[in-house]
């Protein structure tokens, strides 16, 4: 199979599970759009694909699969998921619901200032740290978002160098076509 053809097939639908994922986080409450458990969930996820991905590429290609290759069908893969939700996102918090960045913010200040709270940080430090969310909002402008698609390669390109570290495997120089 085409590695471009796979990789895009992929990462559309890769795309569209995150689509669904944000609704639903969105439809059933925002604060788990903030919740360090769910976000880690989300990466693992991303890795369970980057794996899922290589790997089943391997086995289209008779088992074998070169360094190369695994990195291109999984980056690729993420590259394409990444732009379905970077349209996504642009639409939805511009267009959909505009307040989200704003309340997301709150929500992440908040959870920001309870937890150094409970560590009994310093005042000086506790608004050092809420100083740092004063243009959280700009991430999510179109500008914001299209930056961080674009920082994400960087993510997406370690996961996936990573991965088909693990992944690569040579056909055998003893194979038996040769016998």
């Amino acid at each position: 199979m085409d590695l471009k053809k796979y990789a895009l097939d992929l990462g559309l639908k890769f795309g569209l599970i995150n689509i669904i994922v944000f609704i639903t986080l969105y439809f059933i409450n925002i604060e788990y759009m903030v919740n360090y458990w769910i976000m880690a969930f989300l990466v693992a996820m991303l890795l369970g694909f980057l794996i899922y991905t290589g790997i089943s590429f391997r086995k289209l290609q008779d088992g074998y699969i070169s360094f190369k290759e695994a990195f291109l069908v999984m980056f690729t893969a993420f590259i394409v998921s990444g732009f379905v939700m970077l349209i996504f996102n642009i639409i939805f918090y511009n267009f959909v619901d505009p307040s989200l960045a704003a309340n997301l913010k709150i929500l992440m200040e908040d959870k920001i200032l309870s937890m150094m709270e409970r560590f009994n940080t310093p005042e000086n430090e506790i608004e050092k740290a809420l100083a740092r969310f004063e243009n959280f909002e700009d991430q999510y402008t179109i500008k914001g978002l299209m930056i961080q698609y674009l920082q994400s390669f960087i993510l997406g390109g370690i996961f996936a160098s990573v991965i088909a570290l693990f992944i690569k495997k040579k056909a055998s120089p003893f194979s038996a076509d040769e016998a």
